[in-house]
């Protein structure tokens, strides 16, 4: 029996998950290129930190209320998954206090990046957390050896906060923070008894300029290709924005990037909440990239535009083995933050607030893009 009543929450239970299961009114796809997914339950914090489960299921990370949520594209469902308290990967103690900052799509289960945070006898720390797709802890990826000082004691923490994860077949690349520091890590993926476990392969150290677009921005740094040309890239800001191509041991740069050879706009410098309405206010009315997409052969260079008061929104396409823009799409929004999460059927849209409106850039809504069409470029119309 379906429920049609506006909201109903069934508490459940699933090889220890705690599960709450939303059920609206059926509600078919239209046959356009976009459509809103009507939903009542949104993440907290605006920016897609998730991955398709399927053709017509995601999950996006709901970190700042500790949970992850589960989508149906068919009929607006969503489930609530919550951590267990006292599972073998993670302290009892500290369970309760676990935020999921991210989650991907790992072979036949999901990668979830849980963030420890700072307590009295803590700074914070991440760890890498593998599920089957029943969201069942299966074990922490173990992370690479640290060197440390002649005499001090083995350091157990690796990175105190992650970001973004991305996988890649064995390689594995981090948004993440390193002692003090948000850097990029490449990793390759290995397992040994049954376990997996991480080498350390390159750290990329902050470029100039990138402070504070990286640390305070809804930014998408990391994407990779698939298929015979298959590779790993980062959205990097210096003075003028590039693409920088993974998996080489010194900087390589695609020659080609949107707008190349625009510097980015300068910004108010960020020291403390009391000087984050002045450094909002002036990242929202400026023109900048602010997410690199990956799907099939392609890159996606994500953009905003502030044309007389309007913010539009641009999705460049690339072609990174020819270093050609081959496409660009104009997206359905005037939303203040995008975010995107590019699937084999459907695209998400993320729209979210102004830091004006709510200092978390809460999401408004949830857009469906008809895939072929955002492949297709040109202007997208919401029916």
């Amino acid at each position: 029996m379906r429920l049609t009543a506006a909201l109903v929450w069934l508490p459940l239970t699933s090889s220890g998950w705690t599960i709450a299961l939303a059920e609206e009114t059926a509600r078919s796809i239209p046959s356009s290129a976009c459509a809103e997914l009507r939903t009542s339950d949104l993440p907290r914090l605006g920016r897609i930190r998730g991955d398709w489960l399927g053709p017509r299921r995601f999950v996006l990370a709901d970190l700042k209320r500790r949970r992850m949520l589960a989508y149906d594209v068919s009929d607006g469902g969503v489930e609530s998954i919550r951590a267990p308290v006292g599972e073998s990967w993670l302290p009892a103690a500290r369970a309760v206090q676990v935020e999921p900052t991210y989650v991907t799509r790992f072979r036949d289960g999901l990668v979830v990046a849980a963030h420890y945070p700072p307590g009295p006898d803590s700074s914070g720390e991440a760890q890498l957390v593998l599920l089957n797709d029943e969201f069942t802890p299966v074990h922490a990826i173990r992370w690479p050896s640290v060197a440390r000082p002649v005499g001090q004691p083995e350091r157990e923490v690796y990175a105190g906060y992650i970001a973004q994860v991305l996988v890649s077949g064995e390689r594995v690349g981090l948004l993440a923070r390193l002692g003090e520091t948000k850097v990029i890590v490449e990793l390759t993926l290995l397992r040994t008894d049954g376990v997996n476990s991480l080498r350390e392969d390159a750290v990329w150290q902050p470029l100039e300029g990138e402070y504070p677009i990286i640390s305070h921005l809804p930014i998408r740094s990391l994407a990779a290709t698939e298929g015979t040309n298959r590779g790993m890239y980062a959205l990097r800001f210096a003075k003028v924005p590039f693409i920088q191509v993974l998996g080489h041991p010194s900087m390589q740069r695609l020659s080609v990037f949107p707008g190349s050879g625009t510097p980015l706009p300068t910004l108010p410098e960020v020291h403390g909440w009391g000087s984050g309405p002045a450094f909002y206010a002036a990242a929202e009315s400026a023109a900048f990239p602010v997410g690199l997409y990956g799907h099939g052969d392609r890159l996606y260079v994500l953009s905003r535009e502030f044309v007389d008061g309007v913010t539009r929104w641009e999705l460049h396409h690339l072609d990174p083995v020819a270093e050609e823009i081959v496409g660009r799409t104009r997206l359905p929004t005037n939303a203040a933050h995008v975010s995107l999460l590019p699937g084999e059927k459907y695209w998400v849209l993320e729209e979210s607030s102004s830091f004006a409106d709510d200092i978390f850039r809460q999401p408004i809504r949830l857009l469906l893009l008809d895939s072929e069409a955002v492949r297709a470029g040109g202007e997208l119309q919401c029916g």
